[in-house]
């Protein structure tokens, strides 16, 4: 494991997650038959989501604000601004900010389930042509 793998594990162990995006999140993974009964396994579920669901909301963030917003908008999660003051700045700079992330989280539902539901469906690799070609012949040892 490098040191980017040991980084982003314990950035995921670190992540604070509201109670409202743990129930949400939560009910994805119910809603997708991946509910654990580990607590330690849900957990990390939890958390590998989030991250996905962060991922996704920032760039539907960066897809909202005007150009002219992004680079004070990034300064801003680099200097760490305290959420309040993000969220102003969205609200100030989002049109319809309420309605862009009630669409994202909906959003990002619907692609979560339908990437499970995607990947429980493809069907088993089958043969190819190439696969059922007898090996090539070795050349006779003339020793």
């Amino acid at each position: 494991m490098d040191d980017n793998q040991t980084q982003d594990q314990q950035l995921k162990k670190n992540i604070a997650i509201s109670d409202d995006v743990r129930a949400y999140i939560g009910s994805i993974l119910m809603d997708a038959g991946l509910a654990q009964d580990d607590p330690d396994l849900h957990e990390e579920m939890v958390r590998e989501v989030f991250v996905r669901l962060d991922n996704y909301l920032s760039t539907v963030i960066l897809n909202h604000l005007p150009k002219d917003k992004i680079e004070p908008y990034v300064k801003m999660m680099e200097e760490g601004k305290p959420k309040s003051e993000i969220e102003q700045y969205m609200k100030d700079n989002i049109a319809n900010v309420d309605e862009t992330f009630k669409n994202a989280f909906i959003d990002f539902r619907s692609l979560f389930l339908g990437k499970i539901a995607v990947a429980r469906n493809v069907p088993p690799r089958t043969e190819t042509a190439d696969d059922q070609l007898p090996p090539a012949p070795v050349a006779p040892n003339t020793n």
